[in-house]
């Protein structure tokens, strides 16, 4: 059995904690961990299946990083996507690229979904789409009818509203100093831990991708983000927990 880490456990139902990589429950609607190469039905190599509205009995996934939730799974290398058209991030960080037409070649980073938002309405769009994880996530399903008359439209206003709000934080992010870029990608995801989980979240332990997606997300080189990580380091601003997780301690920024 493999057992999920102490921080990404919390966050799962008590039944979804224990996680086999290549099984479900007795009902075939239990968690699993989604890897590299492995479609939701557990056989690796598979196709992704067919988009329907998830059943609101699926569990949280423990998805790794890396894997292609839509969009081209060639272009990432990650393989196949998981079944549910529409997924709910619990915890982790997936980045959203807006994919170059055929035969241009190349991929644009346009947003994060971080800690209690809705990504796969983005498969609608008439330009393609990639959602890929860049740490360990915790997935779940969601609903993909909304109820009808006025609570359906207040519910697709507040998803677009919501999707606008990350790409107005996207473009913040890449302006400005480059600590106060990374001051801003942890402040963001504090804020949205808080909203997703309420006072009780633990804000100081935050999702960290690799430097080379975080240097994508805040528009500065790879090699400087690594430096200045390494300098936060060294002065107590950021303390590694786990491959992807981080404490941070604003006291130990420069000011």
């Amino acid at each position: 059995r493999t057992r999920v880490n102490a921080a990404v456990a919390a966050e799962l139902p008590e039944e979804g904690r224990d996680i086999h990589p290549r099984s479900a429950n007795a009902d075939g609607l239990g968690p699993q961990r989604l890897q590299p190469g492995m479609s939701a039905s557990g056989s690796e190599g598979g196709s992704a299946e067919p988009l329907t509205a998830p059943s609101p009995r699926r569990l949280p996934q423990l998805v790794r990083a890396g894997v292609v939730l839509f969009g081209d799974p060639q272009a990432a290398g990650a393989g196949a996507a998981p079944s549910p058209a529409l997924w709910r991030v619990r915890s982790g960080l997936v980045r959203l690229d807006e994919l170059a037409s055929p035969g241009a070649g190349g991929t644009q980073f346009v947003r994060l979904a971080v800690a209690g938002d809705l990504i796969g309405l983005e498969q609608g769009y008439a330009s393609p789409w990639r959602a890929t994880t860049i740490t360990e996530c915790v997935l779940e399903a969601a609903c993909a009818e909304p109820a009808q008359g006025m609570a359906g439209s207040r519910w697709w206003l507040s998803q677009m509203q919501q999707r606008e709000r990350r790409c107005v934080e996207a473009l913040r992010l890449r302006s400005g100093e480059a600590l106060e870029r990374l001051r801003g990608f942890f402040r963001l995801l504090s804020e949205a831990q808080r909203q997703a989980h309420g006072p009780d979240a633990l804000p100081q332990a935050l999702p960290m991708p690799s430097l080379q997606h975080l240097s994508d997300v805040l528009g500065i080189r790879p090699e400087s983000v690594s430096r200045l990580v390494s300098q936060l380091k060294e002065t107590g601003g950021l303390q590694r927990l786990s491959r992807h997780r981080v404490s941070v301690d604003w006291q130990g920024w420069p000011a």
